[in-house]
């Protein structure tokens, strides 16, 4: 937020008093896709800010205007190319929470959100744990030791005596069957380690894999999942164990000879139509559950819009009317940042969240996708959908939601449990933070907030400009 400038001439209101704790949420919500606390992320650390500015009014101003001295400050210039010139952009606060925002990060965050060492929040859903490491790599370069031990001597053992042929023999030497002997006896030893490897991988991460499903279509996708998983799973384990197995049993020896088996019909007929129908039961099961995740959205559906960019989430919801408005990625400018179209009467009545992600049960959410900069993917783990949001293109989603957060946070026991919307793509520096709180309410309860003005005004009344009048000149 570059929240250290130089003081301006121009005069600003008085700013009310700020409480850290509320400014909490508005960091979090606000600030964090460019700040940590106690450390650089894009923006600069901001613990004390308040000892570097010479106006409390002023820096709460350009907490909530910072387009009223971006460019214009001499002193903000010079920190834009510190910055690699970034510029602040907040979305629409009020001075109360621009206050609160300004006493939590003077004062170092809560005790909650400030990281050790300045390295940011992670929001990683397994722990980082490297104590066994040491002892894997430590393995890892004994295994590796021993087979260059290995290949070096097997090597060495076929460079033919000097002086004398060898292309009459047809069987190995005694050193090369000795070399054929001590592989086939490593096999299954590698196998045996190999499978206890993957136990211990399967035991500690298994609570990891998916979390529990919270859409109608979910159910579908991990069906698919398992049985994909099943079938993947047996032919693993089959070809593993015939592979280890042949290579120990068929080893090199003196005694045996090699039999040569030039085709059998019987065989490519069985390896060929047994993994062709099992491959079309599974590629025709998830086509059906593509179709039913991507169906067009009923009559019922809520319809919403998430534009993404370097890096956060705007999400637009849909008026009164029940209709978002049109917008065009060649309406983007400072003024209209999600680049919509106000001449369209159905804009009128939009407005934007740019925190919680609010969701009715049981009603078909359908999201459009936007991005502004760089490609980025809305990610929503519980509901089993995932979408890209391009530049100039718009991608959709759609699913259903069946779990309530109140019913999800008792059903896994954890009282602060959040669904999230998160990016699932490497966007940028900051692409850890493109994580959204999405909240499923009963319907009863999403009517009533979706009908209180004073939860969310229209987007028109944050834009400037042409734009706005433009608007309210369009009859409907």
């Amino acid at each position: 937020m570059m929240l250290f400038i130089s003081a301006s001439v121009v005069a600003v209101p008085k700013a009310p008093k700020g409480d850290p704790i509320k400014g909490e949420a508005v960091f979090s919500n606000y600030c964090t896709s460019c700040h940590v606390l106690g450390g650089k992320l894009i923006g600069p650390n901001l613990i004390g800010v308040k000892d570097r500015w010479p106006d409390y009014n002023k820096l709460v101003d350009f907490v909530q205007h910072p387009s009223n001295y971006i460019d214009k400050d001499p002193y903000i210039i010079k920190l834009q190319k510190e910055y690699n010139n970034a510029v602040m952009n907040v979305g629409n606060i009020t001075a109360q929470q621009a206050a609160d925002v300004v006493e939590y990060a003077h004062a170092g965050g809560t005790g909650v959100a400030v990281a050790a060492g300045g390295a940011g929040v992670s929001f990683m859903p397994v722990p980082q744990s490297n104590s066994n490491l040491k002892y894997l790599f430590i393995g890892i370069l004994i295994i590796l030791g021993v087979i260059g031990y290995l290949v070096f001597k097997l090597k060495k053992s076929l460079k033919p005596e000097e002086g004398k042929d060898l292309t009459h023999l047809d069987r190995p030497s005694k050193h090369v069957t000795g070399i054929q002997k001590i592989n086939a006896f490593i096999f299954p030893i590698f196998f045996i380690l190999a499978m206890i490897g993957l136990y211990a991988d399967i035991s500690s991460h298994s609570s990891y894999l998916r979390p529990v499903s919270a859409s109608v279509i979910g159910a579908d996708i991990d069906r698919l999942f398992w049985n994909t998983f099943k079938v993947t799973a047996i032919v693993f384990f089959i070809t593993h164990i015939l592979l280890f197995y042949y290579v120990f049993k068929y080893r090199g020896s003196d005694k045996r000879k090699a039999l040569f088996l030039s085709h059998n019909n019987t065989v490519e007929f069985v390896w060929t139509i047994i993994p062709a129908l099992v491959l079309s039961f599974l590629v025709l099961d998830g086509f059906k559950t593509w179709r039913r995740a991507n169906a067009a959205p009923d009559n019922n559906s809520l319809t919403i819009e998430a534009f993404a960019k370097q890096f956060d989430w705007t999400i637009r919801y849909p008026g009164k009317d029940g209709k978002l408005g049109k917008s065009h990625f060649l309406k983007i400018t400072s003024d209209n940042p999600l680049g919509i179209d106000f001449s369209d009467p159905a804009s009128k009545d939009d407005y934007l969240v740019t925190d919680v992600v609010r969701l009715p049960l049981g009603r078909p959410v359908h999201i459009l996708l936007r991005s502004q900069d760089v490609t980025h993917a809305a990610y929503f783990p519980h509901f089993r959908m995932q979408m890209y949001a391009n530049p100039g293109m718009d991608n959709r989603l759609t699913f259903t939601p069946s779990i309530t957060t109140a019913t999800m946070r008792k059903k896994v026991g954890q009282d602060k449990f959040d669904y999230e919307m998160a990016c699932n793509q490497l966007c940028g520096g900051a692409h850890w933070n493109m994580r959204r709180v999405v909240q499923v309410d009963e319907n009863v309860d999403y009517l009533k907030w979706e009908s209180d003005t004073s939860a969310h005004k229209p987007a028109i009344a944050s834009y400037k400009g042409e734009n706005i009048s433009t608007a309210l000149n369009t009859k409907k």
